[in-house]
């Protein structure tokens, strides 16, 4: 039923123009090249604040973006055209996917010149969609249709979160030890930043393998040593180490326990 994935990045928008267009054009490198590599077929398009990948094989794609930092949300969407019939036909076959009970309909366009407006949007397509047994929950509905006029149309109703963060790449690169638990999160903090790691001497298999799912579109690096990391280009390295002139970054600093379990448990979901 779905056309492909609308999917939704954040703080590229604290960015200037010149910088927000480099970390997008970086976000969707990152995400073409998972997506060659997973052998997904698919055509992705940039949209302001949004980027459009269609493509058949929607399970195998979500599971990609939901460990590429930069993604904060992402819906399977119906495209259409921009024309209100269109919109009901379509938006009437993801209703029939309800669960029973309470709905909601959002509508935005950044396309203001389509007709009619939000508001009637919402009304005219709430009302067909109260004529097949749901009842209006703006509050707290069961059951939320969605529909954005772009470009086009992308009409949908369910959401599914990223990790959020800045595109990887964007941050330079540091060095870092996978042998714990600590080294992999504090990894990850680093690379939610936008920052690529470089991992350094002999690595845990099993951290190893968490963290290069998370290196979305990009090989996930390695050295024999500090020099070595260097030389591939880290210009700081992440945790205490002795004899390194080189900056330390300690990202888990105020981190307890607890929330160092929570980080852990979703870091290596």
């Amino acid at each position: 039923m779905y056309s492909g994935l609308l999917v939704r990045y954040g703080e590229l928008y604290l960015k200037t123009n010149f910088v927000r267009r480099q970390f997008e054009r970086i976000l969707m490198d990152n995400i073409r090249r998972e997506l060659k590599e997973l052998k997904i077929k698919a055509r992705t398009k940039l949209l302001f604040g949004r980027i459009v990948i269609e493509t058949d094989d929607i399970r195998k794609a979500s599971a990609a973006l939901e460990h590429t930092f930069g993604v904060i949300s992402f819906s399977p969407a119906i495209t259409c055209e921009k024309n209100y019939p269109d919109i009901k036909k379509n938006s009437i076959r993801i209703a029939k996917t309800f669960r029973k009970g309470t709905f909601a309909v959002d509508a935005r366009r950044s396309d203001k010149s389509f007709r009619p407006n939000s508001q009637q949007l919402k009304e005219k397509i709430g009302r067909e969609i109260c004529k097949m047994g749901h009842r209006v929950d703006l509050s707290k509905p069961d059951n939320r249709l969605c529909i954005e006029i772009r470009d086009g149309c992308y009409i949908y109703s369910k959401s599914t979160a990223g990790p959020g963060g800045m595109p990887l790449g964007t941050g330079g690169r540091v060095a870092g030890f996978l042998l714990s638990k600590e080294g992999l999160a504090a990894a990850w903090l680093m690379m939610k930043r936008g920052v690529e790691v470089v991992a350094i001497g002999k690595c845990d298999k099993k951290l190893y393998s968490i963290l290069e799912k998370w290196s979305t579109g990009r090989k996930l690096k390695t050295a024999k040593n500090i020099t070595e990391a260097r030389k591939n280009g880290a210009i700081a390295v992440i945790g205490k180490k002795k004899k390194s002139a080189m900056v330390v970054f300690n990202p888990l600093v105020g981190y307890d326990k607890d929330d160092f379990e929570k980080l852990y448990e979703f870091i290596s979901r």
